[in-house]
């Protein structure tokens, strides 16, 4: 019937776009995890898996931060890391294939850089970051509301301090 068709052309349409866009969404998130396993793999300079293995040992002994976070999920599946790395995968289809068993994976992200109100352009930030930005730097903004409202109270700061 018609009503079944529609259903069906809905359905293809929603694996269609799940199998185009949701890689694309799972690298973007997988920042902590490419970074660390393009640093692993770099150092390696070799296909052999138990090189590889020994690498993610070596850099897991000295890693900070977020980077020491991914290698506590990581521990576990060195061997799914060190395999497709071996056969020349890139990073980022291993995070995609490891976020699948551990999400965790994927989640972990680098904080962001502090913003310097001299050199920002400040009309490329956001309402919140502008807001942040403000607190940071101890400029009251009673009343602002929009984002012309606290560009201009950051910008009366900056000349106030030259």
């Amino acid at each position: 019937t018609q009503s079944t068709w529609g259903l069906v052309e809905h359905s293809i349409c929603a694996m269609l776009l799940s199998v185009l866009f949701v890689p694309l969404l799972v690298s973007a998130e997988c920042e902590v995890c490419e970074s660390v396993i393009s640093k692993i793999i770099e150092s390696a300079q070799s296909k052999s898996v138990s090189v590889i293995e020994k690498k993610i040992d070596e850099f897991c002994e000295k890693a900070e931060g977020k980077d020491r976070q991914l290698c506590y999920y990581i521990d576990t599946i060195k061997r799914d890391i060190s395999n497709p790395a071996s056969m020349g995968v890139p990073a980022a289809k291993i995070c995609q294939r490891i976020a699948k068993k551990d999400r965790q994976v994927c989640e972990l992200s680098y904080p962001k850089q502090e913003m310097d109100l001299k050199t920002i352009d400040l009309n490329k930030l956001k309402v919140k970051e502008l807001r942040k930005l403000a607190l940071d730097n101890g400029v009251e903004c009673v009343g602002c509301a929009e984002k012309a409202d606290f560009i201009a109270k950051l910008q009366q700061h900056l000349h106030k301090e030259l």
